[in-house]
């Protein structure tokens, strides 16, 4: 004999139904946290590649300015 909850489903039906739109949820979480961590690298990598070729030092002014 198959129990149902105060809702009227199944027992183990209602937490089925709800699970598919709670790992959407997770899922755009993790892909949030990892696309974030992807940007912040690749600046950071910007950042590394920009002081190795010098772009960061000052422009040098020409003497007597």
């Amino acid at each position: 004999m198959t129990r149902r909850n105060k809702s009227g489903a199944l027992n183990g039906q209602l937490t089925f139904v709800m699970a598919p739109e709670s790992l959407r949820i997770i899922r755009g979480a993790y892909h949030g946290i990892a696309l974030s961590l992807g940007v912040g690298a690749g600046l950071m990598a910007l950042l590394f590649y920009s002081h190795r070729k010098g772009y960061d030092e000052p422009p040098l002014l020409p003497p007597g300015s």
